[in-house]
């Protein structure tokens, strides 16, 4: 059963972890370097919002006092239209160029946000019934009534 164990943490780390040797001379012993393959996994591939050109130009380009803004802001156009009219921008983009081309390919931020209504809202929480410390349910009330203003 301990072997068993151990195997499984070996394949648990060695999944996790990539294990490469290289060689600097093929006389040397070599050298053996783990690399943690987490780093490399792309987190989101989406074209517009994730690590990439379009991103990168837009954050770096001062568009937004913010950098959540952009990704908050849904598109105009299919993603591919968008990308499209990214591409046509000239390497030298100024923030201008940048700006009128955020402004024809998205909507304003949070637009497209709607606000939800709680059918089950309760003012009073089943949950904080059995709270007896005074402090303790205010606090798990102010959290409760929060919830009004995120749906």
């Amino acid at each position: 059963m301990k072997l068993l164990i151990n195997l499984g943490l070996a394949f648990a780390w060695t999944a996790a972890t990539a294990l490469s040797a290289v060689v600097a001379d093929p006389y040397s012993a070599p050298r053996v370097t783990f690399q943690d393959l987490r780093l490399q996994q792309k987190i989101c591939s989406h074209p517009l919002y994730c690590e990439g050109p379009i991103l990168r130009r837009i954050q770096l380009g001062g568009v937004f006092d913010s950098d959540k803004t952009f990704i908050d802001m849904p598109t105009r156009k299919p993603v591919s239209q968008v990308v499209d009219a990214f591409n046509k921008l000239p390497a030298n983009a100024t923030r201008d160029d940048l700006v009128k081309f955020v402004s024809d390919n998205f909507h304003p931020a949070g637009c497209d946000i709607k606000q939800a209504e709680l059918d089950d809202w309760t003012d009073d929480p089943p949950f904080l019934k059995g709270v007896t410390d005074p402090v303790l349910r205010g606090y798990g009330m102010a959290l409760h009534n929060q919830w009004k203003g995120l749906a």
